[in-house]
């Protein structure tokens, strides 16, 4: 008759296991002293980045009169949405294996230094380089701030706790136009940089104080597996692409010619960089900036498309509609914040009426179509912009577009979460916010190529010697602002093909219910898988939600301690629970040695 051996862990794995903490493990408790001071820390810094992502654009005509760059709109843009596109993917995986509060420390102190350069620049070179790192910092703000969310809080409680951040969103989105306008009319353009300074600061300072966060289970790499981890071959063939895409489209119909080599050569450097990018992500699996495997899954695949369309032209209106408003209308800075609030607060209430809408009725594909018909009917409507039209035109195209944008903004996040498996959705969300800042990069500055190309030739204007103000305000020429007016837009209608373009994506998508968020469901799947089978003796393991909120059965599987032991974390729980404050490493799953039976 077969009996079994009791499962022991490897003596190696064990040596340090007579110190491992042996304390029962309380229940997480919201609203204490530290989680709530950790909270406000992190919805600081959500503020600061979206209040970063909207205040620029009401300032952008302002800064291309102290520079005469108006050629440069574009990397203004782009500068800015590039890195945050091309490095979020690498902060996903830094949070997943390393210290998350080191790691947010680190994004906070590279945004900051953005921040800084931008605000103390005396060339438009050097603001575009500013822009750039405040953009590196970005990416990793955000998806930290809701990786910590996360891990701090039970899991039927995370949804409410995060919501604050989509709140914080919304309220610097509408508050940051008019805020953005009244310090470029009151002071100067530098007061948009300067008053984010303290944000991060402050930010920062709380954190390092008051952060306490679990040890993070961690794999045995070695120097070279780290660094291809983060696929920096792939990494640096895209930003190499894409810098000659956007040089190209800066330069082509205004310093040089389309047809001229060196505009044909970087064209060229383009598509020979992006094609090895794109074979690189192919050769490295699972290491890759984006996954082909996760690329590959139909709906992931027709949510990149659209929401490269629909960042696309978001971008476009966000950055030359407040050129419309004091180039042409000739506002002032705050008049023109104050008339973009109906786009954002329409955006606004229109994402939030989806998140409840689809999560009552468990559909989400009918918002998109929705979406795309307001964005193609506001845009449509935004490109018969006159230099007389009256505010009740404009604010009504206004809302039509922010509406459409904002019903499927976050959506695809949703979308995600009902197509891929838990243990994907990281990745797939990374993939997705990838291609979604992407769009705004590569469409604004292709817009920005239009309009003052169009312009130069319309209106013979040399735009090294001005700004976006400065062309209209230096002669009341009806005809010159007119032909402005015509240039301006063309950039709206590439917002308004994009839109069109978008419904392609919809149609792919696959029509699937919104996955209930039970808080119990991995809880409830941890028990199931963890009854293992022996020559008829069942093995029972501790679930990680129940060893972490107390359980009565809360034995190691490796070495019957209670409560769970830190370094013996059941099979099914990889990424089981870890007592806060203790910096040992926790044991992955593979190093476990299968029962030995015995006869």
């Amino acid at each position: 008759m077969a009996t079994t051996e009791q499962l022991r862990p490897n003596p190696s794995r064990a040596e340090n296991h007579d110190n491992a903490s042996t304390t029962p493990i309380a229940p997480r408790k919201l609203f204490t002293t530290s989680f709530t001071l950790t909270l406000i820390a992190l919805n600081i810094s959500i503020f600061c980045v979206a209040l970063m992502n909207v205040i620029i654009p009401v300032s952008v005509p302002k800064i291309t009169d102290e520079f005469h760059s108006l050629d440069s709109i574009g990397w203004y843009a782009a500068a800015y949405l590039i890195p945050t596109c091309a490095f979020q993917p690498h902060y996903g995986k830094l949070y997943a294996r390393y210290s998350a509060k080191w790691t947010i420390l680190g994004a906070l102190v590279c945004f900051e230094a953005g921040i800084l350069v931008s605000a103390f620049c005396k060339s438009s070179n050097v603001f575009i380089f500013g822009r750039a790192l405040a953009g590196m910092g970005a990416a990793g703000v955000y998806a930290g701030a809701l990786y910590i969310i996360a891990i701090l809080t039970p899991s039927e409680k995370t949804p409410a706790v995060q919501s604050t951040v989509g709140v914080v969103i919304g309220v610097a989105s509408i508050v940051a136009p008019m805020l953005g306008g009244w310090l470029v009319d009151r002071f100067n353009w530098r007061w948009c940089f300067f008053t984010i300074i303290p944000g991060p600061l402050i930010a920062g300072i709380m954190l390092l104080i008051w952060l306490k966060l679990p040890a993070v289970p961690r794999g045995r790499k070695t120097g070279f597996e780290l660094i291809k981890m983060f696929d920096p071959l792939g990494t640096m063939f895209f930003l190499v692409s894409i810098f000659c895409l956007l040089l190209a489209l800066q330069w082509a119909g205004l310093n040089y010619s389309w047809i001229d080599l060196r505009i044909i050569l970087l064209f060229v450097v383009f598509g020979f960089f992006f094609a090895a990018f794109i074979g690189i992500q192919f050769l490295t699996g699972d290491n890759a900036t984006i996954p082909i495997r996760i690329l590959g899954q139909r709906t992931i695949a027709a949510l990149c498309f659209f929401i490269l369309c629909l960042f696309g032209q978001f971008a476009c209106d966000m950055y030359f509609l407040p050129v419309y408003f004091q180039g042409i209308k000739l506002m002032s800075a705050t008049e023109a914040g104050i008339n973009m609030i109906a786009f954002i607060a329409a955006m606004v209430c229109a994402l939030i009426a989806a998140g409840i809408l689809s999560s009552k009725l468990g559909h989400y594909v009918p918002f998109f179509f929705t979406s795309v018909f307001f964005m193609a009917v506001g845009n449509g409507m935004l490109t018969t912009l006159r230099p007389e039209t009256p505010a009740i035109w404009y604010i009504a195209h206004q809302i039509s577009a922010g509406a459409g944008t904002g019903l499927a903004l976050q959506l695809p996040a949703t979308a995600v979460q009902a197509v891929l498996p838990e243990e994907d959705l990281a990745v797939g969300l990374a993939t997705v916010l990838f291609f979604e800042f992407l769009g705004g990069a590569i469409f604004v500055a292709a817009g920005n190529n239009i309009f003052v190309n169009k312009l130069h030739r319309r209106a013979g204007i040399n735009l090294n010697d001005n700004g976006a103000t400065t062309i209209v305000n230096s002669t009341h020429d009806k005809t010159r602002q007119n032909l402005y007016m015509d240039a301006l837009r063309w950039p709206l209608r590439l917002s308004l093909i994009l839109s069109c373009l978008s419904i392609i994506g919809v149609v792919f998508l696959e029509r699937k219910r919104v996955k209930g968020r039970d808080p119990n469901r991995r809880t409830k799947d941890n028990e199931q898988n963890s009854r293992a089978t022996a020559n008829g003796m069942e093995l029972k393991e501790t679930s990680p939600d129940s060893s972490a909120r107390g359980s009565d059965d809360s034995s190691c599987f490796g070495c019957s301690d209670r409560p769970t032991c830190i370094l013996h974390p059941p099979p099914s729980a990889e990424n089981a629970y870890i007592p806060d404050g203790d910096t040992r490493e926790a044991t992955r799953v593979k190093d476990f040695q299968l029962p030995r039976v015995i006869e």
